[in-house]
């Protein structure tokens, strides 16, 4: 993706910034590089917002080249409002939540975002609980038994929630994007077979919301 990687000094640098900077352009870039390296019969996966590169792939193109599909862990449509309960969050992000994020994301990307949404991310959550989308100290130590329980030692709960201020605007960019986007109609168009994976437990969605892709996408 444009402008992502470059995080550790010690790997590539990672791609630039550089043109626009969108969902539609992303699925424009991948269509791009299937035609550069003349690849056919593709598979295409999409992990997390990966789906919505793919999603925004077929929406564009339609099933040109692409045999087979995966959506790893990702709902058609981000915010949770009166029509749908199957976003992020298990249902309890909503539009106000978002706006309030976007803002934050300008100043305080990691304290004011992402160290709530790694926690969300990376460890067990269910519908039923009670959000407030305060990251606290128990959220913290969570995650560092995370490490343990997984045997990463060298991982640390500051380290895995960093991002280069550098990055912070850009990563806003693609947040923005995300919430704007309801893909659900597009599901019926989808004709070719369909992988659905869905991370239990630790995952930002529902297994509910992993049913409905299978029932929308018919060779699922």
């Amino acid at each position: 993706l444009r402008g992502f990687g470059g995080a550790n000094p010690k790997k590539a640098k990672g791609s630039q910034a550089r043109g626009e900077i969108s969902l539609r352009q992303a699925a424009k870039d991948v269509r791009d590089l299937i035609k550069h390296l003349s690849l056919e019969n593709c598979i295409l996966v999409g992990y997390s917002m990966g789906a919505f590169v793919a999603f925004s792939y077929i929406e564009q193109f339609g099933c040109h080249n692409i045999s087979k599909l995966v959506i790893w862990d990702m709902t058609p449509k981000l915010i949770n409002d009166e029509t749908w309960d199957l976003g992020l969050y298990q249902g309890h992000y909503t539009n106000e939540r978002a706006q309030y994020d976007l803002e934050i994301m300008r100043t305080d990307y990691i304290n004011g975002f992402n160290q709530y949404f790694f926690h969300q991310a990376t460890l067990p959550h269910s519908r039923n609980e009670i959000r407030d989308y305060i990251f606290t100290k128990e959220m913290k130590d969570d995650i560092e038994e995370y490490s343990k329980w997984y045997n990463i030692p060298s991982l640390n709960a500051d380290l895995l929630m960093y991002v280069p201020p550098k990055n912070w605007l850009l990563y806003r960019t693609y947040w923005e994007e995300m919430c704007k986007q309801d893909f659900r109609s597009l599901l019926k168009d989808i004709d070719i077979p369909t992988g659905i994976f869905y991370a239990e437990p630790g995952s930002i969605y529902d297994i509910k919301t992993a049913k409905y892709l299978k029932e929308n996408i018919k060779n699922s």
